[in-house]
């Protein structure tokens, strides 16, 4: 059986955080010296919740306008699922950290 696309953003974010050296806070991403960045500059090695998900998006579907419409779903049912509908994903990324992240991640893959 196959997996939904947004089961496959969501997977492989999880993926890129398996090592919270991939994980950042207070920017989209960052480069292997810690300057923030794009999360599309190759030189990104680090990202957020929200730079993660925009990544694999994109990767996933190769074009960014419907990777940003995936990602606004995604990020919807990852809140839903940790029961903080009313919360911002960056605000819990950057204030709650990497373990707080992966945690929602997997919940929502439930």
């Amino acid at each position: 059986m196959s997996q939904t696309i947004q089961h496959q953003i969501v997977s492989g974010v999880l993926a890129i955080f398996a090592d919270d050296n991939n994980w950042t806070r207070g920017a989209l991403a960052r480069t292997r010296n810690g300057d923030a960045c794009s999360w599309e500059d190759p030189k990104a090695v680090k990202y957020c919740a929200l730079g993660a998900l925009i990544r694999v998006a994109t990767d996933l579907v190769g074009d960014y306008d419907q990777a940003r419409f995936l990602v606004i779903q995604v990020t919807r049912q990852i809140l839903a699922a940790s029961n903080r509908s009313g919360s911002v994903l960056p605000h819990i990324n950057d204030v709650e950290g990497h373990a707080a992240i992966v945690s929602m991640f997997k919940k929502a893959l439930v």
